[in-house]
């Protein structure tokens, strides 16, 4: 099962990286916090591409484990951590128009994206079993605010079902599986790492 996970890995983040490009390519012809929204994400759907490419191509004789480790926490923190800044800036954009709704949807939404990346960065750094629970706890959090931000639009009303944004779904959809396939991998090998090194104790007290 974990051999099928690497694998499927590198054609998900590939999928990603090419539609987070596609929907926010575009937005390179706008101006001010769009221009900017619009640069960072060519530059994230750039690094899930490449990282992508690089999995299928190399595979694990990409680098060492310091390497992969820090290109697992990049891949599930970034994406949390670019939607948290859209967030902001639409607040500050849309405050005038945004009912209760859509200020509780916000507010939720920017908690648990930064909480999500601030946790899963905590998490890959210490080896801690309430800290892998912890972000278990935000990343169905953050799967929640994806499906909020679809099922409401900024005013805080319902999307009727022909106004979803199909390819911005499809984009939510992907990097959930991706970050559940890292959460799952980590309190997984919590387990293993720790038999690892009580073995490792018990050799040198010999």
């Amino acid at each position: 099962m974990k051999k099928i996970n690497e694998l499927v890995k590198p054609f998900l983040s590939i999928i990603f990286g090419a539609l987070l490009l596609l929907v926010y390519l575009n937005w390179l012809s706008g101006t001010g916090s769009v221009l900017a929204l619009g640069i960072i994400a060519i530059i994230l759907a750039a690094y899930y591409l490449c990282v992508g490419i690089l999995g299928l191509v190399i595979g694990d004789k990409l680098a060492g484990k310091r390497i992969k480790t820090a290109f697992d926490v990049a891949t599930v923190i970034a994406f949390p951590t670019f939607l948290f800044v859209k967030f902001l800036l639409t607040t500050i954009q849309l405050a005038d128009v945004m009912g209760p709704t859509a200020w509780l949807i916000v507010i939720v939404s920017m908690i648990g994206s930064i909480a999500l990346a601030i946790t899963c960065l905590l998490d890959k750094l210490v080896n801690n079993k309430i800290l892998h629970r912890i972000s278990y706890l935000f990343a169905s959090v953050f799967a929640l605010v994806l499906l909020l931000n679809v099922l409401f639009d900024f005013n805080g009303n319902p999307v009727a079902l022909g106004d979803i944004n199909v390819v911005g779904t499809v984009l939510y959809i992907l990097f959930v599986v991706m970050l559940m396939n890292s959460v799952f991998s980590a309190e997984k090998a919590a387990p293993e790492q720790a038999k690892e090194t009580k073995e490792e104790a018990e050799e040198s007290a010999e």
